[in-house]
């Protein structure tokens, strides 16, 4: 390969490197695990632990992580791995420890440990659990007049072991066997005394334990960690993980089996949680009408959830691993700042660095050719270290609530323009009843909404009151237009007919399904703060704010314009009217906001 082609190969991510550096140590068999010197070299901090490391020393790695190594293994002095360990630290060069028996309270075995000291400083232990090779060596080694001796010696060694050991004759009955296996059993030794390994067993399983073993006794070829279920003496069932050897005798021939077992019940327990765990999360993005999907950092994606992978005619599994750039268009995927097309990547690259993204009326075509709306948001998913490792996608098609919203505000348009048809009809009717007052109720109107705005009612409310006073005097239809249009002053009874025009416009409007409470609003307009008002006299606060609005603004508008038994008062007569009777015909709010308004130039237009 050319120097050219070297260096134009990209270098491994840091993260990625450390994550192919974690999945190489994971698989190997030997245990590693990698200190940290502390306080000068006296002792060693675990730094971490692989996965042949946690089943040898039967730890978990996160149990021990950051723990001194005299307290997790507290039978190194004594072992010799400590000297070893400073020597290395101090020196920088790497020595073997040769094999050696560890024993501490919790466990023993033969171990061989091979030491160096990393670049970085770390004192690493790459090492090896040779119990068995010992045990085994030891049995074929030892002289016909030890062999008692060295009999008695390998049966203790095999009951100080955690793990089952067994040896069975070719029809699967036990020949010999270790306290573990009386353990994992709950059997005692007189009970599993020519007990046949087919009582402990699933009768479903029997035919993968015959399997496993036919290798071994066929072929002589071991079977190694083959997962079983195992029925203990109570019922209970455990998961045990068995390898399986050939057992020859001093000729080399094969007369049974022989095993070592490790219980996994919790490993496995573990596992399953975590698959049940994965398909209910499946099953519950399947049910989602939504689009849901995760991508990594080189935008492919992780998980993809049903409603996703059928708007593309696939499978979810189809979609797995596949990049965002082979189902949508690339200039969706990759941006195009000509068209204003931003991309997806880069939204993608903002969520790895920990924002979260949201936009809304993404227009996406299917393969179908339909189009379909969608309201996005992007958000980081983290590990245990929270470290991002990928972009939670959720997309919500809104196609149908788009098309409904713009039905529905079309519809709400057109209802608009009829009422607003409908009251300007109203209020022409009661204008051309009354011609010297034409324009009355569209000056009433501006005026009170402009104070309804003033003192701050919500926006339906000042809507309210704007047709409210559009339409206030609708009620004089009831009345005579002689008496409507007469010059001079009224009778008592002519008047006492005007005031009726409050309860007549009531009667008329009450059915009307309107948005605002309008004929309670009209039929209070003439009411007064002091209870003076028509037509019921009531006070203050029974009155409704609208009302009281209306009040105002027609008091003001009727006192400076002309009516056919008066001239015009003026504007400043009329302002002078409200402000007198601020607080006792009128209410104080609604006062200042109309003298307010005129200080600052309001004028009817």
């Amino acid at each position: 390969m050319s120097k050219t082609k070297l260096n134009s190969k990209k270098e491994p991510k840091p993260v990625q490197a450390e994550e192919n550096y974690r999945q190489l140590v994971d698989h190997i068999s030997s245990g590693v695990v990698v200190y940290d010197a502390v306080r000068g070299g006296e002792d060693f901090v675990i730094k971490d632990i692989n996965r042949a490391a946690e089943k040898i020393e039967k730890v978990a790695r996160d149990a021990v992580v950051g723990r001194s190594v005299l307290e997790v293994f507290p039978g190194v002095r004594e072992f010799g791995l400590l000297d070893v360990f400073q020597r290395v630290w101090r020196t920088g060069k790497p020595e073997h420890h040769a094999i050696s028996l560890y024993r501490d309270e919790r466990i023993s075995g033969w171990k061989e440990n091979y030491v160096y000291k990393s670049p970085a400083g770390d004192v690493v232990a790459v090492y090896d659990d040779v119990t068995m090779s010992k045990v085994l060596e030891g049995r074929l080694q030892v002289s016909e007049d030890a062999k008692q001796v060295a009999e008695l010696k390998y049966r203790a060694m095999l009951d100080e072991m955690n793990e089952s050991y067994f040896e069975i004759d070719p029809a699967g009955n036990f020949t010999l066997f270790n306290d573990s296996l009386c353990r994992y059993l709950g059997y005692t030794r007189e009970e599993m005394q020519d007990m046949n390994y087919k009582a402990y067993i699933p009768q479903e399983e029997w035919h993968t334990a015959v399997k496993a073993s036919s290798g071994a006794f066929t072929l002589g070829k071991p079977t190694i960690l083959q997962l079983l279920t195992n029925i203990r003496k109570d019922g209970q069932r455990i998961f045990v993980e068995y390898s399986i050897f050939p057992l020859r005798n001093e000729k080399g021939q094969i007369i049974g089996l022989r095993g070592l077992g490790r219980d996994v019940t919790e490993r496995v327990v573990a596992e399953n949680q975590i698959v049940r765990s994965k398909n209910l999360l499946q099953s519950v993005l399947d049910a989602d009408p939504d689009w849901v999907y995760v991508k990594d950092d080189q935008h492919r994606f992780l998980m993809v959830n049903r409603t996703f992978s059928v708007s593309f005619d696939l499978e979810p599994q189809e979609l797995i691993g596949k990049q965002d750039t082979e189902l949508f268009p690339k200039e969706w995927c990759l941006g195009n700042p000509a068209k204003g097309i931003r991309g997806f990547h880069a939204e993608d690259d903002e969520v790895f660095r920990g924002q979260e993204v949201r936009r809304s009326g993404e227009v996406i075509k299917w393969k179908d050719g339909t189009s379909h709306i969608f309201d996005m948001v992007k958000a980081p998913l983290r590990d245990h270290s929270g470290a991002i490792y990928g972009v939670l996608v959720y997309r919500h098609d809104v196609t149908e609530e788009r098309k409904y919203e713009k039905e529905l505000k079309d519809s709400y348009d057109n209802l608009q323009k009829a009422f607003i048809g409908a009251v300007d009809a109203l209020a022409a009717t009661s204008e051309k009843r009354d011609p010297y007052t034409a324009g009355h109720q569209r000056r009433v109107s501006q005026l009170a909404t402009a104070i309804a705005f003033k003192i701050g009612l919500p926006s339906a409310q000042i809507e309210g009151v704007k047709v409210a006073a559009l339409i206030h005097d609708i009620g004089k239809i009831g009345v005579p237009s002689d008496i409507l249009s007469k010059p001079g002053r009224l009778s008592s009874v002519e008047y006492s007919i005007v005031r009726t025009h409050p309860e007549v416009a009531y009667d008329i409007l009450r059915s009307i399904d309107f948005p605002w409470p309008i004929a309670v609003i009209i039929l209070q307009h003439h009411e007064r703060m002091n209870g003076t008002g028509y037509p019921h006299g009531i006070p203050g606060e029974r009155i409704t704010i609208e009302a009281r609005i209306i009040a105002v603004a027609d008091v003001v508008e009727a006192m400076a314009s002309h009516r056919p038994y008066r001239p015009s008062t003026g504007i400043e007569a009329a302002l002078q009217e409200v402000k007198e009777n601020k607080g006792v015909l009128y209410d104080v709010s609604v006062v200042d906001a109309c003298l307010d308004l005129f200080d600052e130039g309001f004028q009817f237009a």
